[in-house]
This record gives C-alpha cells, structure tokens and sequence, in this order.
C-alpha cells in the first residue's frame, strides 16, 4: 500500500480502538519508516542510517512465491511478533510498543495488496464482504471445514502467492507474477485500477485495503492481548506519549509524509522528482533511528533469518 493508505489504515483502526492520538500517529510513524529504510536512495543512507534495505524487505510480503511460502511467513510473523512484545510489554514501553505495532501492521497490510487474494476470492463469487482475512479463512478451515466458505478457503490459501519482486533473486521461479503485475498499491497502479466482478462500486486497489483494514483490527486486538497476556497494567490504547515526544511524532510524521509525496508514492503512483526526494531525506530528522535499528535489527531477527523470502533475494 502507499504511504497515505498506511496511515490511514493504521490510525483508523487505533482510533477506533480507543487509542491517544499522538500514540495511533507514533504506530503509523514505524509503519510507514519500513517503506522509507527500504527504499532509501543508497547515495543518501550514509547519511540517514538506519535498518538496511534487506532487513526491512521482509516486512512486505513479497516474493512469497508458493502458497507454502506464504503460510510459513504468516506462521512466522507470527511467533516473531509474539517474542518481540515480550520485553516491552513487561516494562510497559510505550515507544517501543508503538513502533514495533506499526512495524506489524505494515507486513499485515502488504499481503492484501502484494498477493492474489483479494482476486481469487472475487474469481469464487465473493463480494467485499465476504471475503475473509488471512486469520478468518484459517479459523474457518479449522472450525467448519463442511462450509463451502471454508472449501473455498482450502483451495484458495493452496494456491495463494505474492509477486516477485528484486533484481538480486538467489532463484526465480519460473512464469512467476511480479511484484509490477500484482500489487494494488495504488488506486492507479497497473491492477489496483481494475474493477473486481463481483464488488462493482470498487476497484481491486478498494478491496485490497478494505481487507487491510479489517485485518488491521484483528492484528491490533491480537497485540493487544499479547500485552495484557504479559503486563495486565500495560495497554495500548492506555500509552499517552508525553509533551515532548508528541512533538516528535508530529514533526515526524509531517516530514514522512513529505518523502513520499516526493517520491510519488503518497497515495497515486507518480514519478518521483529526485531534486525533491533528495532535499526531502536530507531535511528529515530521522528522530527513531535508534528505536528502529533495535526493532528491525534484533528484534526480528529471526523473521529475518528464518523467512521463506530469503530464497529469492
């Protein structure tokens, strides 16, 4: 998804959940700061350092070219992020907390945008609002596998994959959809613009990030109860940054947004003026850099060392 529907994505959903403002702004600050370290220009990132470009790759969910590839990184992400509340959680630690949930919820949303899913189910005759979320289909093959919706699920998670992405590809896989075919990203973007058979007030862009959001709620409250599971007096809709990281976040925040609209990837897919962009990355303050190392860098290390996309990058 571009910058603008993660944010609105991810604020939406806090809001909605009774979250502070300025803490629902901070999980979209660590969201969106997984596009800018993966995209930096490489002439620029000797100056603003940060996670490096591979590390952060993980969290788009591409290059998941096998519906085994795809459930593992689920299974993965899965545990990783469990592992990574843990210590936060028990010191209650808001900035941690926040820039680690955003962090989440960007691979979360990029699956809806980067896979076949959201296809696949129009293809079966499904309308946006029965579609299911990742989590959904699994509870319902686990649950009710009689249901036709659940058959229906069995078949398409057996043959769900995300697009190929990368010129430094270990493997390729042959005939694979790449990342230009498949993403919806955009409202503009090559398949987001097409207009699924069954919805017919909405594009597959629309539905990509209907289920984004939806799986948005479900990964929130998910959170949420890994929090509580480990610091009963620890949650999040509960974390009110303070005075002077609220300005942090907001100045954050406003220069973020300033990199992707430079980089044309705030909510339509445009050329990126580069005399801009490189102003742009030059002027920001990079004010979580450390934060972001220790979560990109450590504590997901093993969604980095494990993930099934390393056999493609």
């Amino acid at each position: 998804m571009n910058g603008k529907f993660h944010e609105d994505m991810t604020i939406n959903s806090l809001l909605r959940r009774g979250y502070d403002v300025s803490a629902a702004k901070k999980v979209a600050v660590g969201n969106l700061l997984i596009d800018v370290y993966s995209n930096m220009p490489v002439s620029l990132s000797v100056v603003k350092l940060g996670p490096r470009n591979s590390e952060c790759a993980r969290f788009h969910f591409d290059n998941l070219l096998t519906p085994k590839d795809v459930r593992d990184n689920w299974g993965l992400l899965q545990r990783s992020a469990e592992e990574a509340f843990r210590e936060p959680a028990k010191k209650c630690d808001y900035e941690l907390i926040l820039l680690k949930m955003g962090v989440v919820l960007h691979a979360v949303q990029d699956f809806y945008s980067h896979s076949n899913w959201v296809e696949q189910w129009d293809k079966n005759g499904y309308e946006v609002s029965r579609i299911p979320t990742w989590d959904e289909a699994e509870a319902l093959m686990r649950t009710n596998p009689n249901e036709q919706v659940a058959k229906d699920a069995a078949m398409i998670v057996n043959s769900v994959h995300t697009g190929e992405l990368g010129t430094n590809r270990k493997k390729v896989k042959k005939n694979a959809e790449t990342h230009d075919d498949l993403n919806k990203d955009a409202p503009n973007s090559k398949r987001g613009l097409m207009q699924p058979q069954f919805t017919k007030a909405m594009s597959y862009h629309d539905l990509a990030r209907t289920l984004g959001e939806r799986a948005t709620d479900e990964w929130e409250k998910k959170i949420e109860g890994w929090i509580r599971a480990i610091n009963s007096n620890c949650s999040g809709n509960s974390l009110k940054p303070e005075k002077g990281l609220r300005r942090k976040i907001a100045d954050e925040n406003r220069e973020l947004r300033n990199l992707f609209e430079s980089a044309g990837r705030w909510e339509e897919n445009k050329d990126p003026e580069w005399v801009k962009v490189t102003s742009a990355y030059l002027k920001w303050g990079n004010r979580f850099l450390g934060e972001m190392k220790e979560i990109v860098s450590k504590d997901f290390k093993e969604f980095r060392d494990k993930n099934p996309m390393n056999k493609y990058l």
